[in-house]
């Protein structure tokens, strides 16, 4: 991929991965006549060797954030939080997903995306509740402002005058967000007001807005796959799979090449799909194969440590070839042979830890089928028939992996074994997979190349009926109902005030006139919208808002 010169002002862009469980940021350096440089951040308090950290904060009982980060495991952080009865935020991006993410037993009547406060849920769900009187756009807001400081301290510690650098470059700063490829305008609305909110960029201003951009873990994804993999694959009309697995979504999109030189060209071959079956499945799933062992065990208080060793080192190193799994946690003296623990060690066999596994690969493996059968589109119109319906049957050669749930060996076998006869080879990125979407995220703000998605193009090769038989309009029925296939995603809101225009009309009464159209921009990852008119000639524009629904 090449990367274009750029000649604008020297600048910075900060690109922000929130995972359910861990966090990374890159920094991109913009100097006119150089080629962009990209940073992977790997040092932040308490964690000074790691490109990624962990997603939790600690509030204390006035809703105050007293640690962050890997902070939140210091064993004096940890006594105090106990002492002074703090609570811990963790695993909150669940409560942001939007509704067909979220399992069925989750409350949506007491946690919404409203209004940007959404407070804690006591889901049946194992879903980690809010800290209480906590809203989630304030844990996003605190998130953001200690991540910012966390780079500019590695940013001024890690650069030749990085202090003076980032004290002339950080106000106008640009950001690059992240996020599943499900989340559509109400959930990047609330990562944008936690960034308004935390002053990192300015509400209702148009260069605000040009400062922040969205890109899907999808597109982040291969854009690190394509910066750290061979290119053998890269072929006119070729097709591959991009398989994010991460913490708690695993996001899978199938790519067409459509160019390969002088620009790489790639084109969504259907609808991306998103669903809920990352790393943390298989340690809550861990969690209750343990509980259930140590049921009648007096080391069921111990329960808390054991599943920590099963998430930190079991999880990771399985690879379905050993009999037996030991998870250390105890004394040489501590022993159950009725919950297989020996000399402080619980012993699991290799199918216990399979079915930990089973869930969350029959999900990957089952959607990954999906996205391969192919798609059919019919396109209907004032000249459509029923000859336009077209099938694109997936022709996949490659199924790239990343994310950091990509490391397990086990996984990596099972898909292997899932695949290699149907002649679809895995592509494991030889490169630290947890850093993925972060860096993916800054190299496609600096790349040449192009990713078309179809998420923006929902319903809009409708034109007339949907069959045949039936007369509607284009996306309501003939009784004015809006059609199933589509939903309401936003209101527009624009002040008008310098678009309208005082007319008199032939009684004398005066009245008012506004001719101006509404332009709607698909092509990028958010929806963005402006108002544009005709002044004395001269073509003028102004700002409108978008509502989500």
């Amino acid at each position: 991929m090449s990367t274009p010169a750029y000649t604008g002002p020297p600048k910075l862009v900060l690109c922000i991965d929130i995972g359910t469980t861990q966090t990374g940021c890159s920094i991109v350096r913009y100097d006119p006549g150089v080629d962009p440089t990209i940073r992977v951040v790997n040092r932040y308090p308490g964690d000074p060797g790691s490109s990624k950290i962990p997603t939790r904060i600690f509030y204390d009982k006035t809703g105050t954030p007293r640690a962050y980060g890997s902070e939140v495991f210091n064993e004096v952080v940890v006594a105090q939080a106990e002492e002074e009865g703090w609570e811990l935020a963790a695993f909150w991006k669940l409560h942001l997903h939007p509704e067909e993410l979220k399992p069925p037993a989750y409350s949506s009547s007491e946690a919404t995306t409203e209004d940007f406060e959404l407070v804690g849920s006591n889901s049946k769900f194992d879903i980690s509740p809010l800290p209480k009187n906590v809203s989630l756009g304030t844990i996003y807001r605190d998130w953001f402002k200690w991540l910012v400081k966390a780079v500019q301290q590695f940013y001024e510690e890690t650069n030749a005058d990085g202090d003076l650098l980032w004290q002339k470059l950080s106000a106008k700063m640009e950001f690059v967000v992240a996020h599943p490829n499900s989340y559509g305008l109400a959930e990047q609305s609330i990562l944008r007001k936690a960034l308004e909110s935390a002053s990192l960029i300015k509400k209702g201003d148009d260069v605000g807005e040009q400062r922040l951009g969205f890109v899907t873990e999808a597109e982040g994804s291969v854009y690190f796959g394509l910066e750290h993999s061979a290119h053998d694959w890269l072929k006119i009309g070729s097709q591959v799979a991009v398989v994010d697995l991460g913490g708690s979504t695993v996001d899978i999109t199938v790519y067409s090449v459509d160019q390969v030189e002088p620009k790489l060209v790639l084109r969504e071959a259907k609808l991306s799909a998103c669903i809920q079956a990352g790393g943390i499945y298989v340690t809550q799933a861990g969690h209750q194969l343990i509980q259930a062992k140590l049921r009648n065990s007096r080391f069921l208080e111990d329960l808390d440590a054991i599943v920590s060793e099963f998430d930190f080192k079991t999880k990771c190193n399985f690879d379905g070839s050993e009999q037996t799994s030991i998870i250390k946690f105890g004394r040489a003296r501590d022993n159950d042979s009725a919950a297989n623990i020996s000399r402080g060690r619980l012993t699991l066999t290799r199918s216990e830890v399979e079915e930990a596994f089973s869930s969350c690969l029959e999900g990957i493996i089952e959607s990954l089928d999906e996205q391969l059968a192919g798609t059919t589109v019919k396109v209907s119109g004032p000249q459509a028939s029923e000859s336009h319906a077209q099938a694109y049957p997936i022709q996949l050669q490659n199924i790239l992996a990343v994310g950091g749930f990509s490391e397990s060996p086990y996984l990596q076998s099972r898909l292997r074994a899932a695949y290699a006869g149907r002649g679809i080879k895995i592509i494991h990125v030889n490169e630290n997979a947890m850093k993925a979407v972060a860096e993916g995220a800054a190299l496609f703000h600096t790349k040449d190349s192009v990713i078309a998605g179809v998420k923006s193009l929902r319903g809009m090769v409708l034109y007339g009926s949907l069959e045949p038989t039936l007369d509607c309009q284009f996306m309501t029925d003939k009784e004015n109902r809006r059609l199933d296939c589509f939903k309401r995603i936003c209101t527009l809101r624009a002040d008008l005030a310098n678009v309208c225009l005082e007319r008199m009309s032939d009684a004398g009464q005066t009245y008012y006139e506004a001719i101006y159209t509404v332009c709607l921009q698909f092509g990028g990852t958010s929806l963005k919208a402006h108002l544009e008119w005709n002044e004395n000639g001269v073509v003028k524009r102004g700002p409108v808002s978008l509502i989500p629904a």
